[in-house]
């Protein structure tokens, strides 16, 4: 199971953009990449004739959850994409203690 904030494509590539270069000591390379992954997110700027409906689902601060419920390892939320077409449920909220 995934847990997360629902955002946009655009979003998602972007904070995907500056999460990637930011591993990058070389700032020329660093700028390239950033800019790279962030014209992927441009097909969400306007709707495509072609498209009838989306194909993935984009989550900010996602956790990720084995079986057994306990939540993976990770130092803190990841952006995760997946395709709609294998969700096979959903619901509205998230995975917290309170």
């Amino acid at each position: 199971m995934v847990s997360g904030v629902l955002i946009g494509g655009k979003q998602y590539f972007e904070l995907f953009a500056d999460r990637f270069a930011s591993g990058f000591a070389d700032k020329d390379t660093a700028d390239h990449l950033r800019e790279h992954y962030r014209s992927l997110g441009e097909i969400y700027d306007e709707p495509q004739a072609n498209v009838s409906r989306p194909s993935f689902i984009h989550l900010v601060d996602a956790q990720v959850y084995d079986p057994s419920g306990s939540k993976l390892p990770s130092e803190n939320g990841e952006l995760w994409r997946g395709r709609v077409s294998s969700v096979d449920g959903f619901f509205l909220g998230l995975f917290q203690r309170k």
